[in-house]
């Protein structure tokens, strides 16, 4: 797969600024560092250049440059900045104020920006040229104990939470584990999955699925609708994934605003086979997007074969621990073909030593010394190690891809998690690390710009009165049209909306009745009318009550 990079561009820009610096130098020096040399991983914006002149260019002069580079469609107006003031506290010319030998040209979205960057920063009277880029902020939760994690930062969540906060709410995340502490202080916010077509606790099966008053889960170990937590396992493994994101409390998943079906399918520290077998097939049934398994054990059965297939055939991606037992033996779930095996690493990248490992071997993911969720108590934490650790590491950012594009196949996963991985221990894949360790700023990023609608940089959604509120923030498609769907109890409603000159756009999806609805940014087009993006990506979900 040729993943485009873009890793985050504030150390460019000051490149860029340096060549300006330099600008004031001899002609020769000028020429020698007119155009762009652009270190890896620029993220370009489609055309625009920048553009710096000695003097303050005239109107003649910038259409001479323009007729003689013809890739520049016009010029961007000039920039704001406060003449008048400049001369009274500075002293200074307004001719001598930087942004008054500053322009900005736009070319073809298609065009090569370096090369024509190149081009006009060698033309007579051009100081510099560069191609304009973007920056980011690495997003810093403020919940109070996550400077105690280091899973977050060392895979890079961080800059994925630039691209989507904590997921989307439309994501569901299974956890097959020990059962879940629903007191907990950092599952609020609507963290758990709940089945609305269940009517809690009236003794009926109300919505035909085979288990009643299933309304918040199932415990498969003691076959009842109460999946409350009976050690800390299954509560520490969710919390890693999606505790609550910047709720001023706690620690923070890497996927915080995803939901939680829970499963029980170990009773302390041990389960059964039929029990997580039962589970993979309930949370394939019942919607969930992906299945963590922080468990498992040797040779596996042909029922937990069929299971996991079923799960991939239907596009829900299993999540598994490789094991503990520092062996080569294949640990199942893990080691089938169908599930993603995750060993694990340490805080300095190296491998934990109790790691299993094998040809079976996925990715590597945090393992050692994690900080998350325990149970009971309302806010109590605590470290655990092992490869349960890690897997929802990996099951986190996993939601996280689904939150951009929930069309994603499991085995498009699989190789988008590979491919964007840290490669450590020896080169390309070795039986420890797999294909190195989870990078989620660079899988991210390849999930947002293939497939998942790179233009579109954000969706917020919310119900009133009947109708879905979309605030939708685009680029390079101003002047074209954006359209948002919401799909539920009513069926299916849409609406289309033009794109402000700022990229932004206000789309409200009305006429929609009481229940829950899935909305999905479905299509952008920009101004010539062709199609930049077709979804549906960035679903949220919201409640028309």
């Amino acid at each position: 797969m040729n993943v485009r990079s873009t890793r985050r561009a504030a150390g460019f820009l000051a490149v860029a600024w340096t060549l300006v610096a330099l600008a004031g130098g001899s002609r020769a020096r000028a020429e020698e560092q007119a155009g762009p040399n652009s270190p890896a991983g620029f993220e370009f914006i489609p055309g625009e250049v920048l553009v710096g002149f000695q003097t303050p260019p005239t109107g003649e002069q910038l259409a001479e440059l323009a007729a003689a580079v013809p890739q520049i469609i016009e010029w961007f107006p000039p920039y704001h900045y406060q003449a008048s003031r400049v001369v009274q506290t500075r002293s200074a010319r307004a001719s001598d104020h930087p942004l008054a030998l500053r322009r900005k040209a736009r070319l073809p979205l298609a065009a090569d920006v370096e090369a024509v960057a190149a081009r006009i920063g060698a033309m007579p009277g051009v100081a510099w040229a560069w191609p304009n880029g973007r920056t980011h902020t690495a997003f810093h939760p403020n919940d109070k104990l996550y400077d105690i994690q280091y899973g977050p930062q060392i895979i890079g969540a961080e800059q994925s939470w630039d691209i989507i906060l904590g997921g989307s709410n439309a994501i569901v995340l299974a956890v097959a584990d020990s059962g879940h502490n629903f007191q907990h202080e950092d599952f609020g916010d609507e963290a758990i999955w709940l089945n609305h077509n269940e009517i809690p606790d009236n003794g009926i099966d109300d919505d035909n699925n085979g288990f009643v008053d299933d309304w918040r889960g199932w415990d498969f170990i003691n076959d009842d609708n109460f999946p409350d937590a009976s050690s800390s396992h299954g509560t520490h493994v969710a919390g890693i994934a999606a505790a609550r994101i910047d709720n001023r409390k706690g620690i923070a998943g890497i996927a915080g605003n995803v939901k939680i079906m829970t499963l029980q399918v170990f009773q302390g520290s041990g389960g059964s086979w039929e029990a997580i077998e039962l589970a993979v097939i309930y949370a394939t049934d019942n919607g969930a997007n992906l299945l963590n398994y922080s468990g498992g054990g040797w040779e596996g059965t042909p029922g937990l074969a069929q299971a996991v297939q079923y799960a991939w055939d239907h596009g829900v991606t299993i999540v598994a621990a490789a094991g503990n037992n520092d062996s080569n033996t294949p640990f199942y779930p893990a080691a089938y073909p169908s599930v993603l095996a995750i060993s694990g690493t340490d805080r300095n990248d190296e491998r934990y030593t109790r790691s299993n490992f094998g040809d079976w071997i996925d990715v590597a993911a945090p393992g050692v010394s994690v900080y998350s969720c325990l149970w009971p108590g309302v806010s109590v934490y605590g470290n655990k190690t092992g490869t349960s650790m890690s897997s929802p590491h990996t099951a986190g950012l996993v939601a996280m891809m689904y939150s951009v594009n929930p069309r994603l196949a499991p085995d498009d996963v699989r190789l988008r998690l590979r491919d964007n991985a840290v490669d450590l221990g020896d080169p390309g894949f070795d039986p420890y690390f797999g294909w190195g360790r989870i990078d989620a700023a660079a899988t991210m990023t390849d999930v947002w710009q293939n497939g998942g609608c790179g233009n579109l940089d954000s969706h917020l959604a919310k119900a009133k009165a009947g109708k879905c509120k979309s605030s939708i923030q685009t680029h390079d498609v101003t002047g074209g049209k954006v359209v948002v769907e919401c799909t539920g109890p009513a069926g299916t409603s849409s609406k289309k909306k033009k794109i402000k000159p700022d990229g932004s756009a206000k789309v409200r999806v009305k006429g929609l009745s009481a229940g829950i609805y899935t909305c999905s940014v479905t299509r952008i087009k920009d101004e010539s009318g062709a199609r930049v993006c077709d979804g549906p990506v960035r679903p949220i979900n919201v409640t028309i009550e």
